[in-house]
């Protein structure tokens, strides 16, 4: 979706594993000029709206400023903790000063049964290089009563001295009636099917978003118990 390649890298720092600057200089000497590092930072720091600061987020705020890279977090929480009930932002999304026109930074509210909440680069001003498979006509859903009404060659279309005139009239005519008699398959790629998904699972599903909801104002261990059910059902399918 873009004129130039661009590298993803993903990064995971261990709240108890000390790093000096020279490993993450390093890091950047390896990408290529255009790169996104997102990832675990496991650092606070009020740059990316943390409600704390630590040692790690000091020098992770070091090494943006020195690599003049950007921020793409909006200042949404990205990580629940569940022991003490509380949100923070953990996750980071870096990148080269040359991709900041086209990508937002976005953050699903549903954990999915993990700690982290999903994190998504929407892709902004959007042409039209998103991958599409040709649509095609459907045959087997064809009005043929209507194709062949439609489909009339007449002796006046390929009467005439010009070879190019006719076959282009009797194409025009054919494709016409193939248009308005025969449907066509959309022009996106249809999602996958998951063949585990049933409806238990969608009901199951649907209550872990509403408890969560709720969550969202008063915690409760209902939470943790819808969380188990969901995850248990989807093991079994």
């Amino acid at each position: 979706m873009l004129s130039n390649l661009v590298t993803v890298c993903t990064l995971y720092l261990p709240p108890s594993t000390n790093f000096n600057d020279r490993d993450l200089n390093r890091l950047v000497d390896e990408l290529p000029t255009l790169f996104i590092i997102i990832g675990d930072f496991n650092g606070h720091r009020p740059l990316w709206h943390s409600k704390n600061t630590n040692p790690r987020g000091q020098q992770i705020e070091e090494f943006i400023n020195t690599h003049s890279l950007c921020l793409l977090n909006n200042g949404e929480d990205t990580y629940f903790h569940q022991r003490s009930r509380t949100f923070h932002s953990l996750d980071l999304a870096l990148y080269t000063s040359s991709l900041a026109p086209y990508f937002n930074f976005r953050v699903e509210v549903d954990l999915c049964g993990s700690d982290h909440f999903q994190i998504f680069f929407d892709r902004v001003n959007v042409g039209s290089n998103y991958a599409q498979h040709p649509s095609h006509y459907l045959f087997h859903r064809t009005e043929w009563a209507n194709f062949t009404l439609r489909a009339l060659i007449t002796c006046g279309i390929v009467e005439g001295e010009n070879l190019n005139e006719i076959l282009n009239l009797v194409t025009k005519t054919i494709i016409s009636a193939a248009n308005a008699s025969i449907p066509k398959s959309g022009l996106t790629f249809p999602k996958n099917r998951k063949p585990w998904w049933n409806k238990h699972r969608t009901d199951t599903n649907r209550n872990q978003r509403k408890v969560w909801n709720v969550f969202w104002q008063q915690p409760i261990s209902a939470n943790q118990i819808t969380k188990s059910i969901t995850w248990w059902t989807r093991q079994k399918s």
